[in-house]
């Protein structure tokens, strides 16, 4: 599976803790059961090392299911808020 083969090798690349970040438009748009096979490999493949997870999204799809979910495993969730285009352009890039 590529998505095991994906996180194996990041796993040899860190010589710590495996961080794993995910990016890129929406995550959660991948689907909660994305994620629980994602963090399953990784807890499997981190066999002891310290596992450090994060997800950068707009909140919209978390409901109840994947806020438990983001508990359980301490995932770092970084909540991004866009207001009117007005303002939220106006400290792009400063």
């Amino acid at each position: 599976m590529l998505l095991a083969a994906y996180v194996r090798r990041v796993a040899e690349a860190a010589g710590g803790p495996l961080v794993l970040a995910c990016q890129g438009g929406e995550p959660t748009l991948a689907g909660l059961s994305f994620y629980r096979r994602a963090v399953a490999i990784a807890c499997k493949v981190a066999s002891g090392r310290e596992l450090r997870l994060s997800l950068p999204t707009n909140g919209l799809l978390l409901a109840d299911d994947w806020c438990g979910f983001l508990a359980e495993h301490r995932v770092l969730v970084g909540l991004s808020l866009d207001g009117p285009s007005s303002a939220h352009h106006a400290f792009r890039r400063r």
